[in-house]
């Protein structure tokens, strides 16, 4: 059974219409003749839900044969007697694996009855049901005139879809009478100019494509330009979903690359900035740079200058060292001399010191009474004293000792000054 199928296409609404008055119909059945692409399946099953029919088709598998489709006819021949359901079976030319499939949706067709297909013990498994509703609808007649006639036929509705394209179609209907006499005949090989936009469109939406109207038309106006016979619809849909899928396919390259770009321009965006802070940063420390470096030029010129200058005061420093040892030398020598000196008055004043030492008390009285030594006394001062006068004597050697004295020291003083000064 086909529930929830999704669509493929939208059939076109006169399409559709056509569908929805045959199968409104007892035993309505219908024989879509077209082209492959063209919808009809969709429309089919569209109109099969618009009415809350329940669809079934075949499910071929690689064992799918004459057993399995009978065995699914039964199903839904069955569904549709017995359980009184309106019941669309949808069949299409590639699910034809077997002419017997086709000869036997001829008989269902003409007869209503495919021989053979339910056993006795199949068929009086259903005469209980039967039997019950044959009585509520008051049928005159034998149960299986009633199965056949009143209910299977009634409700079971067959939509055979087969390709006007393939080379058996017209010994297909020819070999199956009831197809075209017991059916409803929709006959669709070519869309109009306003079905393929429209399916264009639909096509292009479901890939998340806005196309503009001129390119809808293009699509239909390539499409009328290829021959018939190598352009079945089919292939248009193909084309459509071609270029869709071509078209998503550049517009996430494209978009990969701009995204990857875009990201690229970010990077170089943030490294230029990084840039620009780095300049403006490196900007600033240059400036301090330059000032550090002022500074530093400067305090080298002050080192250089104090280098210089101590060079200077070095110099100055070792003449004034060289003037100093010349002056300790000279000084030494004046000082040796000025000792030697002495040490030639030492004896003198020495000598002077113990004649004074060696003078009386009384000896002293007697020359202060002596207002006018007598001639003798001077005679004696002059000659030899010690033999005149005791007292003369001593006091004649310490005059003339404090004459030398006298002497020596107006010689000496200048030379001790001048020692005393060149010790400070």
């Amino acid at each position: 059974m086909l529930k929830g199928t999704p669509l493929s296409m939208v059939p076109r609404k006169e399409y559709a219409k056509l569908l929805q008055q045959a199968v409104n119909r007892y035993g309505g059945s219908l024989l879509l003749a077209g082209r492959a692409g063209m919808g009809r399946r969709e429309a089919a099953s569209l109109v099969a839900n618009m009415h809350q029919m329940p669809v079934f088709s075949p499910k071929l598998t690689s064992s799918y044969g004459i057993k399995q489709f009978r065995n699914d006819l039964k199903m839904v021949i069955q569904d549709a007697a017995i359980n009184g359901k309106h019941v669309v079976y949808i069949i299409e030319d590639y699910q034809l694996l077997h002419d017997a499939f086709l000869q036997s949706i001829n008989s269902l067709l003409s007869s209503g009855d495919i021989p053979g297909i339910f056993a006795a013990q199949e068929f009086d498994s259903f005469l209980v049901s039967l039997r019950e509703q044959a009585s509520q609808d008051a049928f005159q007649g034998d149960l299986y005139s009633y199965f056949i006639m009143s209910k299977f036929s009634t409700n079971l509705h067959i939509i055979l879809i087969l390709n006007v394209d393939d080379t058996n179609f017209s010994l297909k209907c020819s070999s199956n009478p009831s197809l075209y006499k017991e059916c409803s005949i929709i006959w669709n090989e070519i869309w109009n100019k306003n079905a393929l936009s429209q399916l264009s469109e639909l096509i292009l939406s479901r890939h998340n494509i806005k196309a503009a109207n001129d390119i809808l038309i293009a699509f239909g106006q390539i499409y009328h330009q290829c021959p018939s016979e190598i352009a079945p619809p089919a292939k248009y849909i193909r084309f459509i979903e071609n270029y869709a899928c071509i078209l998503n396919k550049k517009r996430t390259a494209i978009e990969t690359r701009s995204n990857r770009l875009k990201a690229g321009i970010g990077k170089l965006t943030e490294a230029r900035e990084s840039v620009s802070n780095m300049q403006k940063k490196a900007a600033k420390k240059s400036k301090l740079l330059a000032e550090k470096q002022s500074d530093a030029d400067m305090a080298l010129k002050a080192i250089s200058q104090s280098m210089t200058n101590a060079n200077y005061q070095r110099s100055d420093m070792e003449q004034l060292k060289l003037a100093t040892v010349k002056e300790n030398e000279r000084i030494e020598k004046q000082k040796s001399l000025i000792d030697e000196q002495l040490r030639e008055v030492e004896p003198v004043l020495r000598e002077a010191r113990e004649a004074v030492g060696s003078i009386k008390s009384e000896s002293l009285s007697e020359i202060r009474s002596l207002r006018a030594p007598p001639e003798a006394i001077r005679d004696i001062l002059q000659a030899n004293a010690k033999r005149a006068s005791a007292a003369a004597a001593p006091l004649a050697a310490w005059v003339r000792a404090n004459l030398d004295y006298s002497t020596i020291l107006e010689r000496v003083t200048p030379l001790q000054k001048e020692k005393n000064d060149l010790i400070k």
